[in-house]
């Protein structure tokens, strides 16, 4: 059990926190390589994917700089026969999935392919039974704002809470970060979300179940907590020492 006091900030990780590590690996990278191809034809002039492109592009030109792949995508979706260059767009995207890379570019490209299955109800965001009362209760009893942090693209993350299996939890949530942000294991991010929020460091609760994520919240002031769920990777004796951690929301209780 943890004891906190009320009128504190709640910043909490999604996979392996919030939402099972087995959702995320088994039913929503799946969904989006299986349907990247129809995606990226369907949309091939829209906007909206002009810009994820153009994202995807930079992205290769980095991985290229950084000796990761041979070349850069090199294409345009303006070319007068499309057909190769959405071959090596769609093979570099399922590089960068099957690589668990966690760059703006691919979560972006994901959450709007995700898009399409929330709203059509084909998929239904995974959330521990234990999440929407324990949201509820911070909120509403407690005075507390409750902010989410992740890797996934802010879009996905509010078709995940907005599309939950426990219904709409978006009510719930003050507002959403991801790694526009910055990287979740470097300290400055943290700190850039304190500013943004207007709240002093030592005010919030980090939530998550990367312990290097955790590292990286403490330094700048943060509390962190190590959360265990079934499925996640066991943490090191270290961890376990510098962390209190919990098994379900319900540990937390207010004094």
């Amino acid at each position: 059990m943890i004891k906190v006091t009320g009128n504190r900030v709640f910043l909490l990780d999604i996979e392996g926190t919030t939402t099972s590590l087995s959702f995320v690996k088994d039913i929503l990278f799946p969904y989006a390589e299986d349907n990247l191809e129809s995606h990226v034809i369907s949309n091939w002039t829209s906007e909206q994917l002009r810009e994820d492109i153009e994202l995807i592009r930079q992205q290769s030109v980095d991985d290229f700089n950084d000796g990761l792949i041979g070349k850069p995508l090199t294409g345009s979706v303006d070319d007068k026969e499309p057909r190769l260059f959405r071959r090596e767009l769609v093979n570099y995207v399922r590089g960068l999935i099957s690589a668990d890379r966690k760059c703006t570019a691919l979560k972006q490209l994901q959450g709007h392919i995700w898009k399409n299955g929330f709203e059509s109800g084909t998929i239904k965001g995974h959330v521990f039974d234990d999440v929407p009362k324990a949201l509820e209760s911070w909120k509403n009893d407690h005075q507390c704002d409750i902010y989410i942090y992740s890797s996934g693209s802010i879009e996905a993350q509010k078709l995940h809470f907005g599309h939950s299996v426990h219904g709409n939890l978006l009510p719930l949530i003050s507002g959403h970060f991801d790694t526009t942000t910055g990287p979740k294991q470097e300290s400055s991010s943290y700190t850039k979300i304190a500013n943004v929020i207007n709240r002093q460091p030592d005010d919030f609760l980090f939530l998550t179940d990367v312990p290097k994520e955790a590292v990286a919240a403490q330094a700048a002031g943060f509390t962190s907590i190590i959360v265990y769920r079934p499925g996640n990777v066991e943490v090191d004796s270290d961890t376990t020492l510098r962390f209190p951690s919990i098994e379900s929301f319900d540990e937390i209780k207010f004094v």
